[in-house]
């Protein structure tokens, strides 16, 4: 069960060419449903309850006719706050459940922040844009008992430069990615031809992560790298 109080405010200024808005909530679960990776499977639990407090606050403007930007900053702080028979795969703590009260859920960073900044150019055959787009994330896990700190594990796991291995292994560190984009366009708006970079920087970032303990192997599955591509779209 959720219970859910949101509020926030809207406004528009710079006579209209802004516009800001912001909004704070506060998510109440009670019995959440956790799904836990266990050694080649997966295990659903009722997790007792756990809170997420935050804040999101985003904008959009127009200084000039053709330049368009747009930002947005959000942060949470979601985390168990009761959920002390958690399972976990059996070589992590022994078999034994953890200890998740305090800590936070998976897949939920901190701070998240982007920005996007657009530009069009306009010719007598048609315009020519070019847009790019940032973002940052804060750290976050991909499984809810990553950074438990286990009481019992197998002695495999045991050591301190093993357990940091698996919590980095089982998580995403904090990454900023970026993205360009240059296209033109017809003078009836139809036709669009476009290039594009993603991941500017080449950051390695992870979708997942998964702990085959019965085998002592950890796979991680990698997002994208650097990427270019070219499109043409006509619209009838």
């Amino acid at each position: 069960m959720l219970t859910d109080y949101e509020g926030g405010i809207k406004a528009r200024l710079w006579n209209g060419k802004a516009q800001l808005n912001l909004s704070g909530f506060h998510y109440d679960y009670n019995n959440m449903q956790v799904t836990i990776l266990q050694n080649t499977g997966t295990h659903t639990t009722n997790a007792a309850r756990a809170v997420s407090n935050g804040f999101e606050f985003e904008g959009q403007v127009r200084p000039l006719e053709n330049l368009f930007g747009s930002f947005g900053v959000s942060y949470q702080d979601a985390h168990y706050t009761s959920f002390r028979n958690a399972s976990a795969p059996t070589p992590f703590n022994g078999g034994n459940p953890v200890d998740l009260s305090g800590q936070p859920l998976e897949r939920a960073p901190h701070v998240t922040t982007n920005f996007l900044l657009s530009y069009k150019i306009p010719v007598s055959f048609g315009d020519f844009t070019i847009q790019t787009d940032w973002r940052y994330t804060s750290r976050y896990r991909f499984q809810a008992w990553s950074d438990v700190h286990p009481a019992t594990p197998a002695p495999f796991l045991s050591s301190p430069q093993t357990q940091a291995l698996v919590r980095n292994a089982f998580s995403q560190k904090a990454v900023i990615t970026g993205n360009v984009r240059l296209a033109w366009h017809s003078v009836d708006q139809k036709t669009e031809v476009a290039v594009w970079l993603h991941n500017i920087t080449n950051q390695m970032t992870y979708t997942n992560a998964f702990g085959e303990f019965f085998n002592r192997n950890i796979s991680r599955y990698p997002g994208d790298l650097r990427s270019f591509g070219f499109e043409v779209m006509r619209s009838l």
